[in-house]
């Protein structure tokens, strides 16, 4: 066996200075993955462990050693982004084009219509809360007509705010009010 020697010790500088070396580096890339394995064979560190040196979390550190054990040394796979999108998101950006034109020509344009237009461009049925989530994604609000009661006459309110206009209400107190009565 090896005779051991002095234990290297480094200033915080360096270490500061090996953890932005390390941290550079993405969890793709085939030396942190390496690195990820070999901490695990040789010396026997746990994921959590492995993780605090490379600057990853404990789940990536499997992810890693995994990747690494068969042969994908820089794939990512299918990690992040939608990967259960009904359509993509160009689909998806024809489709309420489309449904933009009518709402510009003054037409109101419901969850339900998007969800029938999305159904139609996919080729099969869908969730209607997708079709709220793509209106969220594409950034399109909730925009509401004015409520307009059916026996409204618009005539009728037009002539009481003239008449209104000219009639001269004065709003006091209550201790004012009874000195200000002739």
């Amino acid at each position: 066996m090896a005779r051991r020697g002095k234990r290297a010790v480094f200033g915080a500088e360096v270490v500061r200075r090996a953890e932005s070396v390390v941290g550079t580096l993405t969890y793709q890339s085939p030396t942190l993955q390496a690195l990820s394995v070999l901490m695990t064979a040789k010396l026997k560190l746990t994921g959590e462990q492995v993780g605090m040196v490379l600057g990853v979390s404990p789940a990536t550190v499997v992810r890693m050693n995994r990747r690494f054990r068969a042969g994908e040394e820089g794939s990512a796979g299918q990690w992040g982004g939608r990967r259960h999108q009904a359509l993509s998101r160009e689909d998806e950006g024809e489709v309420l084009a489309a449904l933009a034109e009518d709402a510009a020509r003054g037409a109101v344009i419901g969850a339900k219509q998007v969800k029938v237009a999305l159904e139609e461009r996919r080729g099969g049925p869908m969730c209607l809360q997708t079709a709220y989530n793509c209106l969220a994604r594409w950034g399109w609000r909730k925009v509401a007509p004015g409520k307009v009661h059916p026996k409204q006459n618009r005539e009728a309110q037009e002539e009481f705010k003239k008449g209104a206009s000219q009639r001269r209400w004065k709003w006091l107190p209550p201790k004012l009010l009874a000195s200000a009565r002739p």
